[in-house]
């Protein structure tokens, strides 16, 4: 991890614990697990009481501004609801990009949380259980079969599609038999856990299956990737450009330099 973002941890778990509104706080995403790695962002769970949530909610991003250097971007994710809120903080540190994502969350209706002791950060209200390992949902069969059958559906279907040709049909029906093979693996590992696909497919698809899996995206090179890339950002950026001037929003010219100066920075990295 940064030096940069492990000291903007820091400060915030301290400051959020000294808080009296916060009860109790837990990493989740990779921090703490054997996922873990040289790349992984911090994603803090703060438990908030009920009656201070939104008063919490109003007050991170003044705390961030005060504790990054430059904050490029903060972003509150699509699912964010009454109980439940997530944003991801982009901030630069001595010229470096970082990533900091922050969720609070009211108490649940019925407790503990189980956290594995790596995950653990503070408790003040006996929210959280302390486990070995996190436990994981047995797999309910009732969908399966109807799974299997949307399976088969949308082969035929994708023949359909190829037929006509139009690319982003073929990518569609792609996308939906990966999820539908994705759900049947969950089957054979009697899990649900995780929901996010990217990691359910790291627990679910073995070693010697995973080329086979990745054909319904086409080939995932790297270097077929950062040969496209730059092109799908212009494009991103014409046409988001005339969104943006289409209905009168500012466009984030900070926001895209930078992370374009970070791509740049990476592709360069990798010797291209």
């Amino acid at each position: 991890m940064h030096l940069a973002l492990r000291q903007l941890l820091e400060q915030t778990v301290g400051l959020l614990r000294d808080d009296a509104r916060v009860v109790a706080a837990f990493h989740s995403g990779s921090i703490g697990t054997q996922r873990e790695d040289e790349y992984s962002d911090v994603d803090p769970v703060f438990v908030v009481s009920p009656e201070a949530f939104e008063e919490v909610d109003a007050e991170l991003p003044a705390i961030f501004g005060r504790l990054c250097q430059t904050i490029r971007l903060w972003w509150p994710e699509r699912g964010n609801c009454d109980t439940w809120r997530n944003y991801a903080c982009l901030f630069e540190a001595d010229g470096t990009l970082l990533q900091y994502d922050v969720t609070i969350m009211k108490p649940p209706v019925d407790p503990p949380i189980p956290v594995m002791r790596s995950q653990f950060l503070f408790d003040k209200a006996g929210l959280l259980e302390v486990v070995a390992a996190k436990p994981h949902l047995s797999y309910a069969p009732d969908r399966l079969l109807w799974t299997a059958q949307r399976y088969w559906l949308y082969a035929f279907i994708q023949m359909k599609y190829l037929r006509r040709g139009d690319p982003f049909k073929l990518a569609f029906a792609q996308g939906e038999l990966f999820q539908d093979h994705l759900e049947v693996l969950r089957a054979l590992h009697e899990r649900t856990e995780p929901h996010w696909w990217p990691s359910a497919a790291g627990a679910v698809v073995s070693s010697e299956h995973r080329d086979e899996m990745v054909l319904y995206f086409g080939p995932p090179h790297r270097d077929a990737i950062l040969s496209v890339l730059p092109r799908e950002l212009g494009a991103f950026s014409r046409d988001a450009h005339a969104a943006c001037s289409r209905w009168g929003i500012p466009y984030p010219e900070s926001l895209e330099a930078t992370v374009r100066r970070n791509v740049e920075s990476g592709a360069a990295g990798t010797g291209r």
